[in-house]
Formats: C-alpha cells, sequence, structure tokens
C-alpha cells in the first residue's frame, strides 16, 4: 500500500460502487478527486487536532510530544477561530470515544489504522477503531457542515468496518461491528451496527463491481449523489444527459408533478452548471485546450485599501469627519456567541434583537417548517383566519 492512494477509496466508494465506469474515466482523462481543496485542507486540519488530543488522552504519546506536535499542528491554522473550533471539536471527539471504551469493558482504543478492506486496490485509515470482547467499532470524524452525513448503509464507513473487521477479528471472534459518524459543528451523532456475517456478505457483493471498476466494461450510474465528487463530473457525457434529458411529454404547460420532478432537479442542475464551466476553464486556461467559441479573459480587478487604519487616519488628516470616511458596527451572531452564550446574549440585549420574516421557499415534504401559503397569510394579517 506505501504512502499511495488507492485507485478504490472508501472516501470515494458511493461514487465507484454506484458508477463503477468513472474510475477509468476519471484516470484516462488525467483526473483524481481533488484531495488539495479548501474543505480537504481543512478537514485535514481538524483531524490532526483531534488525533494529536486523542493519542495524549489515550497514553499513546506523552506531555512533551503532545506539545511538540500541537505547537508544529497551530503552525499550519489558517482560519480565524480555527484553533478554537478545532480544539473543541477534538475535545467532543475524544470524550465520545471514551464513552464507547467505557460502555465495553476490556476495550482496547487504536488510533488511526491503516487497513485493507479485502477489495481490490482499497485500502484506507480509519480514525478510530474500538476493539472489544465480541464487538468492533469504529468512529468516523466529519468536520464538514454542508450536510449531516449518516451511519447506516454508508459505503465508507462499511468499507472501515469490515476492513477493521478482517484486521482484528484474529484476536477473538467478532460477532457484530458498529460504525459512528461524529460531526461536532453539526452536533451530530449517527450509529449504524450490523453483524459481521452481514457486513463479510456486503463486502462479498461488492468485490465484482470493483473488479469490473477496475478492468473495464462497468457501466455508469449518473446520480446526484453518486457525480457530486466525481473529478469528471464537469465533462463527463452519461451526467449531461441524466441532468439535461427528461422527457415531460407533449410542449404544454408543466403540470405539478412535472414542476416537482423539475424542482427536485434543480440543486444538481446548478451544480452541473458550475462543474461544467469551471472544468472549461481548467482546459482552456490551464491545459491550453481551444473551447471552440470560448477564450479565457482576465476580469476587472478590484480596489482594495492594503490598511484600513492609516487610510481612515490620512482622510482625517485631511479634513473628513471618522463618520464620513469609517463605518463601526456590531459583529455577526457567530462572532457575538464565542464571547456569550446564545440564551446569554439574547438576554443581555434583549429587544434590540429583531428577525425578519423570511422570504417563502419551496422545500421537500420532510422539512420540519410548518407549510404557509399566500391566502392563509393574508387572512391572519387581516384577521379572517386565526393561528
Amino acid at each position: 500500500m506505501g504512502g499511495e492512494h488507492a485507485r478504490l477509496s472508501p472516501s470515494s466508494a458511493h461514487r465507484w460502487i454506484h458508477c463503477p465506469a468513472s474510475v477509468l474515466l476519471a484516470e484516462d482523462a488525467g483526473q483524481v478527486p481533488d484531495e488539495d481543496s479548501p474543505y480537504a485542507a481543512e478537514g485535514t486540519r481538524a483531524h490532526v487536532r483531534a488525533e494529536i488530543e486523542a493519542s495524549h488522552h489515550f497514553g499513546w504519546i506523552a506531555c512533551q510530544e503532545y506539545e511538540r506536535r500541537l505547537d508544529t499542528w497551530k503552525a499550519t491554522l489558517v482560519g480565524e477561530h480555527e484553533e478554537e473550533d478545532m480544539t473543541e471539536a477534538a475535545h467532543g471527539y475524544v470524550a465520545l470515544i471514551q464513552s464507547v471504551a467505557d460502555a465495553n469493558p476490556g476495550a482496547v482504543v487504536l488510533l488511526e489504522q491503516r487497513m485493507n478492506t479485502g477489495i481490490p486496490s482499497c485500502w484506507g485509515t480509519g480514525d478510530t477503531v474500538v476493539i472489544a470482547p465480541g464487538l468492533v467499532f469504529v468512529i468516523d470524524l466529519k468536520y464538514g457542515t454542508g450536510v449531516e452525513v449518516y451511519a447506516e448503509d454508508n459505503p465508507q464507513l462499511m468499507l472501515y468496518g469490515v476492513a477493521a473487521l478482517d484486521t482484528f477479528d484474529i484476536i477473538g471472534e467478532v460477532d457484530d461491528v458498529c460504525v459512528q459518524i461524529y460531526q461536532p459543528r453539526r452536533n451530530h451523532v449517527d450509529t449504524y451496527c450490523l453483524s459481521a456475517t452481514d457486513l463479510r456478505a456486503w463486502r462479498d457483493s461488492v468485490i465484482p463491481i470493483a473488479e469490473a471498476a477496475l478492468q473495464g466494461g462497468a457501466e455508469f450510474g449518473p446520480s446526484e449523489e453518486a457525480c457530486r465528487w466525481c473529478p469528471v463530473a464537469g465533462e463527463c457525457s452519461a451526467r449531461a444527459r441524466f441532468v439535461a434529458t427528461r422527457d415531460f411529454g407533449e410542449p404544454t404547460l408543466l403540470s405539478p408533478e412535472q414542476l416537482a420532478e423539475a424542482v427536485a432537479q434543480i440543486p444538481n442542475i446548478r451544480r452541473w452548471c458550475q462543474q461544467v464551466e469551471e472544468r472549461a476553464l481548467t482546459k482552456a486556461y490551464q491545459d491550453k485546450v481551444e473551447i471552440p467559441g470560448f477564450k479565457v479573459v482576465r476580469s476587472n480587478g478590484r480596489r482594495q485599501i492594503k490598511d484600513d487604519a492609516l487610510a481612515i487616519q490620512m482622510l482625517i488628516d485631511n479634513g473628513f469627519s471618522a463618520e464620513q470616511v469609517a463605518r463601526f458596527s456590531v459583529k455577526p451572531f457567530g462572532d457575538l456567541e464565542r464571547l456569550l452564550p446564545k440564551d446569554e446574549l439574547n438576554a443581555l440585549l434583549g429587544d434590540i434583537i429583531t428577525k425578519s420574516e423570511g422570504k417563502p421557499s419551496l422545500v421537500p415534504l420532510d422539512d420540519n417548517r410548518p407549510a404557509i401559503n399566500a391566502l392563509e397569510e393574508e387572512g391572519r394579517v387581516f384577521g379572517v383566519i386565526e393561528r
């Protein structure tokens, strides 16, 4: 395995399991998943902080090594509040691991375990593996805030689970495997458990898909989830057909059902349009590939003042008042709530905190907000309909 990336990585398992043909298509195009995006880099920093804290807590490193590694990690920070946020997440991560260990007498905690899944060209590193009599428990830290990630039938976690099962089953018979998501910035923890027999049966069903993905002849399976992080999403014709081709029957007004189908596709269409534009720009600008009918130009730059305080003072020295040249405003709620908890902030500021009504928006039925319509809202305004 060495230090190379797995061709079929657990982190991209949803893509290559549901769209196995994308593997060779991306390799032929010289494209690999973006491991250096700002989001990926942020996640890496958070994982490093969590691993340092867990290593110290569970006795894998001494205090001196802990301090040395912490100082090295701090040098990598780029965000204003990263140290505070990632440290808080790390403490929550350690507390979660400890709770799993406490609930399973005789448990052994292992960190950053590199394991083979038993599937060709598929291996990965599990954040935390807890080994207890009859049980393997895998914990995966997700630092992102975009969407909540769930453990049930999550192929990435199931691959980590079966890898841990194969790796550590030698120390005793394992009956069950549990996989758990810890997503601190969404205050989200989710756990899924299944028998070792069922997990191995699932792995056996994936092996033929993996072999086809590596050898050729596999099928495409474009979908919103499978295409989300695909490295060739912006130029894959299978995805273009999936997104852009819809048969709505004879030309006429869309029915409510057809509107629902169209609205449901909007996020996927927006993402596809963005990825097409990004890929075309990359090919034209970096790869010098001619995109017929288009060229790359540089947009107009935006003027910026390098030193706000100096600029304000220079303008005041030239006869302008501070009110004329500068603005003073309260920081966003997120920053204020770092100073005071939300309930204390609300109590302190009281009536001067207001909240706008918000605009009507169309959302899926499983959204927990109450449904509204214009007629009922107008009735309430005029007192015709009671709340």
